[in-house]
Parts: structure tokens; sequence; C-alpha cells
């Protein structure tokens, strides 16, 4: 395990770059409705989910998948679309991604079926476009999660799927790879890094001290919820994962899902993959988070 945070921004960017420049595409069909009154920010979603079926090239990904884009004018055609292709269990996605006109920069993914994956983007105003919105991070995040579900699927472990895994991983994994993916250098990338170092402890955390850090782990474990913490995914998760990409490469946290899936804990997981037990790593991990966010 990385010490300290030396280096760790730099091997992850060389990682995710040595994969995007060494993989192929793979095949998948994209099925990309935008809202009659919204147009895309990103004009290039369809090349940066291209670039998502590279980064988890050698893992099962969807056959096709379903992204839908709107603005908060087309909140309803949204919702109407989820239903007419088959999915309206849905529709209460696009009110957490879109609850007003300043409040409409939310996105969700996951399996539709089998085969198939289904996203849902909701197109930020002028105050809400960044980086990782134009640039594909948010398609990255969110195909993520398409490619996470799809290692579960036909396994028993499907019936709880992403309950396996600890949701600061499952979200840290998705940051990490649209954080990666919105950036086409190194310094962007530490440029685009420095806004999510750029956060603050709630009540809930009380600091960023190592300690807390392993709390905020333990409470977002497998099967645990704690909401006042979770925001903290895209932040302390992001940067764990980013330790992790960094140490055994960017395939490694798909590579312990796809392991989880086949019916491993999380702790036995990690220990195959990362080669040393949770226990151990966890207070390296949370010592590293809490220097950086310091």
């Amino acid at each position: 395990m990385l010490a300290n945070g030396s280096g760790i921004p730099r091997a992850a960017w060389d990682s995710y770059n040595a994969k995007l420049k060494a993989a192929a595409a793979v095949p998948v069909i994209q099925n990309i409705f935008v809202g009659p009154n919204s147009t895309l920010i990103n004009p290039s979603v369809s090349q940066a989910f291209t670039t998502g079926t590279k980064i988890f090239s050698g893992f099962t990904q969807p056959q096709s998948f379903f992204a839908i884009y709107y603005s908060f004018s087309d909140v309803q055609w949204a919702k109407s679309k989820v239903s007419e292709l088959g999915f309206p269990n849905r529709a209460v996605e696009i009110d957490g991604s879109c609850s007003s006109a300043t409040q409409c920069n939310g996105a969700s993914a996951g399996k539709a079926s089998n085969t198939a994956g289904f996203g849902q983007f909701a197109l930020p105003g002028g105050n809400g476009q960044d980086i990782y919105h134009l640039h594909g991070g948010i398609e990255l995040h969110e195909y993520t999660h398409m490619v996470q579900a799809m290692q579960f699927v036909g396994k028993p472990t499907d019936a709880q799927g992403f309950g396996n895994l600890p949701q600061w991983f499952t979200e840290g994994h998705a940051h990490i790879i649209g954080n990666l993916a919105s950036t086409s250098t190194f310094e962007e990338y530490k440029a685009a890094r420095a806004q999510w170092l750029n956060t603050s402890p709630n009540a809930a955390i009380k600091s960023f001290s190592p300690a807390n850090i392993q709390a905020f782990y333990d409470a977002l474990m497998p099967g645990k919820y704690n909401g006042d913490l979770f925001g903290y995914v895209y932040t302390v998760g992001f940067l764990t994962l980013e330790q992790l990409v960094a140490i055994k490469g960017v395939d490694s946290p798909m590579q312990l899902v796809l392991e989880v899936s086949n019916g491993l804990s999380f702790e036995q997981a990690f220990k195959k993959v990362y080669g040393v037990e949770w226990s151990e790593a966890e207070p390296i991990l949370a010592q590293v988070v809490s220097k950086e966010l310091s």
C-alpha cells in the first residue's frame, strides 16, 4: 500500500490512459434520447460512452443501453419516455435528479434487463455546467454503474446486487472514472480534482481525521446506509478509489466487483485483488485521504 499521497494522482491518471490507449471499443448499441426542449451541453456523449466501453473491456458490458437527457422543461417528457421504454418504476429517479430549474444536474444508472443498461441525465443550466458535465465525466460515471450491475447478472448475488458492496466503493469507483475521463491532460485532472477536495466536514463526519474517515467507511459498508454521510462518497470515496487505482490499476475496482458478484464478501475480494486484508488497508487509506482533505 502507498504510505502517503505522493504520486497517487499521477499513477491513477497513467493507469487510466494506458488502458484507454491499449483497449479497443466494445460494440454496445447506444439508444440516446434528448427531450424536445433540451439541448445536449456535451454534443459528444456517444463518444464518451464509447470511451467507457474501452475502459471496461475485459468485463461483461451491456449489449445495449438507453440514455435519456432532459432539462427541467422536459421533466414530464422524461417520465413519459421512461414509461414508454418499459421502466415506469424509474421515473422517481427523475424527480431526484431534477427537482427545479436551479437543481437539475443529477443522474442515475444501472441495468434495465439482463442485457441492457439504463441511464437518465438531467441537463444543468448555465450555472451548473462544469468540466465533469461538459466533457463526458457524468457519462463515464453512470456507465460505470451499468457495468458494475452487469457483473451480477445470472448469479445468485444478483438479487442483492450493489448491496453486496460498500456505497463509498461503488460511487467512488464511478467518480474516479468520471473525473479521469473528463480531462485530457494530467494538469486538467489535477485542477478538476482540486474542486472535489474543496469540501468541509458536516456534523455527521465531524472532521476529516483518519479515525472519522474510518468511521465513514464502516457506516457505508454492505447493508448499511447513512444519509448524513452519503454525500462524502464523492470526495472521501473518490480519493479512496484513486489510491486503489494507483496501487493496482484502473481494472482493479471492477475486478473486485466481479469477485463479489461471484460470491466473495467485500473483505475477501479486497484481499484477493489488493493482496492485503481490508482491516490492514483501511487505516492506511484513511490516513492518506485525511492528509489530502486537510
